[in-house]
């Protein structure tokens, strides 16, 4: 397991992901690993339901998704009927 958010107060935060993520840490968002951990539960989740979740606009969600695809922590595989595969391991 590997922790994807520390608080600045000390102590963790934040969701937990399997696997090891090394030196970009920092990179993410609290957002974002809302976000991992709504993928983690249901890789099948698509944007709409990930905005309709966090009650964020869709075009905000295209963002953080876009940051966590080019930064290789997701990726997705197939299209409408696809799912979505946690990168970093």
């Amino acid at each position: 397991m590997v922790t994807l958010y520390k608080s600045i107060v000390g102590g963790q935060t934040g969701g937990q992901i399997g696997g090891q993520i090394s030196g970009q840490i920092n990179i993410l968002t609290e957002r974002q690993i809302e976000i991992l951990k709504l993928i983690e539960k249901d890789t099948k989740i698509s944007r709409k339901e990930i905005a309709q979740t966090l009650k964020i606009a869709e075009s905000a969600i295209q963002k953080h998704i876009k940051t966590l695809t080019s930064n290789n922590f997701i990726e997705r595989v197939g299209t409408k009927n696809g799912y979505w595969k946690i990168s970093k391991k």
